[in-house]
């Protein structure tokens, strides 16, 4: 499996809080998203505080990827940030989800 690099996590969290915070516009954040992802294959964004705009925007990001194991663990998603998610997840190669 091939896992983000720390820089590459890095650019990740910082579109995600920028998005958050208000700074970056969604279409920006999708597209630094799918940036960061480049061809990695595992994605750990487990307690980070990722709210429903983030998974939103990542659900997003996530289409075209080649993610299959995604841990989206301990933060503050609820229904809208999920049901986002489970809608990229047809279109994905995601394999592996963690939304405990």
């Amino acid at each position: 499996m091939s896992k983000l690099t720390d820089q590459a996590l890095g650019a990740l969290l910082k579109t995600v809080q920028e998005l958050k915070d208000g700074s970056m516009p969604f279409a920006d954040a999708v597209e630094q998203i799918k940036a960061s992802l480049g061809d990695h294959t595992t994605l750990n964004l487990s307690m980070n505080q990722i709210d429903d705009a983030g998974a939103v925007a990542l659900a997003e990001g996530l289409k075209g990827s080649q993610i299959t194991t995604l841990d989206l663990s301990w933060n503050n998603i609820s229904a809208e940030g999920a049901e986002a998610l489970a809608a990229a997840l047809a279109g994905s190669q995601i394999t592996t989800l963690n939304l405990s």
